[in-house]
């Protein structure tokens, strides 16, 4: 290749571009120019607000109670574990108590320890669960 067609190529390419950037100007003027009748024509500057706000309402449903339905499911399942754990738990100190009753120490006037036991290990297993559920709250888990 010789200069003189180097720099003939040069100055096409240059004009290619340069239709090609006065193209997109025009077309991005011409979008410009649609939405502007287009916003004018379906209420202008109002419906554009009503619409911006239409659109934020939306958002914020869907970014509010989309989660909280899917936090419904691990609800529903935490509250029945608990439950059963709590009667689990209730069965398991009545069956403490029943346990003892039948101990021979525990006959006559000592029979109310049988209670006072029970109640005692209650109140350590509430003890432990608590100091278990604040250290886990502590560490962020």
């Amino acid at each position: 290749m010789t200069v003189v067609t180097r720099w003939a190529d040069g100055k096409r390419a240059a004009a290619a571009l340069e239709r090609l950037h006065r193209r997109s100007v025009l077309a991005c003027l011409e979008a410009h120019e649609q939405s502007r009748a287009m916003s004018h024509n379906q209420g202008g500057f109002r419906a554009d607000i009503q619409g911006l706000i239409s659109l934020v309402k939306q958002y914020a449903k869907q970014e509010t109670l989309g989660p909280l339905r899917g936090v419904g499911r691990y609800l529903k399942f935490g509250v029945t574990g608990a439950l059963c754990m709590a009667l689990a738990f209730v069965f398991l100190v009545l069956a403490l108590m029943r346990g003892l009753q039948e101990i021979s120490f525990f006959d006559g006037n000592w029979s109310v320890l049988v209670y006072l036991v029970a109640l005692l290990g209650s109140a350590v297993v509430a003890v432990v669960v608590g100091i278990a559920v604040a250290g886990r709250d502590r560490k962020g888990t």
